[in-house]
């Protein structure tokens, strides 16, 4: 039982970020306790002596607290700019290239305006427009379909953020459809269901 939270807190630990730009992360200064109630935890279970109930306790104690604190993470802030990496294919970024399609591949410049997104407010709350930073905006996205951005927000791409995993989100269109979020497929973006890692993206502000 043990070894398995320390496994269960480690996930937490290896996902601090000290630059406070991979959105939904953790900040260090909420995971300290943790991180020192982690490695009392790995150091009684190790010596395989006497303990291993405090040490549970006091790990189980740290970790709770972390997942019950709203500020542990670093947030989403729809001012910001992003870059979005996709989980299953590390090395891709999200972009639109000359002929305007929306595409996930490798190689892309970061620092490029096409590679830039940004979240614009709408009147419903959680609920954006997204568009590069050469104004070209998303359309809604359509199963298994590639995505060719256009000059002008549309009234239906409307896109929402759910968190599937500490700093992984799905990126779904509003109201939610099924096969209707963000997946990297062929190096296209296009649309899917959520249950798959190339469903799933990592946002990081620049």
């Amino acid at each position: 039982i043990l070894a398995e939270l320390i496994a269960m807190a480690q996930q937490i630990i290896d996902k601090i970020d000290d630059t406070y730009t991979k959105i939904g992360f953790y900040k260090r200064a909420a995971a300290a306790n943790l991180a020192a109630a982690l490695e009392n935890a790995k150091t009684v279970y190790d010596a395989g002596t006497s303990g291993y109930g405090a040490a549970y306790d006091l790990l189980y104690a740290e970790y709770q607290k972390v997942l019950a604190n709203p500020d542990a993470k670093i947030p989403f802030d729809p001012s910001l700019t992003y870059i979005i990496t996709n989980k299953e294919y590390t090395n891709q970024t999200m972009w639109v290239n000359n002929e305007l399609v929306v595409r996930s591949e490798g190689g892309v410049d970061q620092a490029a305006d096409a590679a830039k997104w940004q979240f614009k407010a709408t009147a419903s709350d959680g609920v954006y427009n997204i568009y590069n930073k050469k104004g070209y905006y998303c359309p809604a996205v359509l199963q298994s379909t590639a995505m060719t951005a256009t000059t002008t927000a549309n009234a239906d791409a409307l896109y929402t953020l759910q968190e599937m995993e500490a700093g992984v989100w799905a990126i779904k269109l509003s109201p939610a459809a099924g096969y209707r979020n963000f997946h990297s497929s062929g190096n296209e973006v296009v649309g899917w269901e959520t249950g798959n890692n190339a469903s799933r993206w990592y946002l990081t502000a620049v």
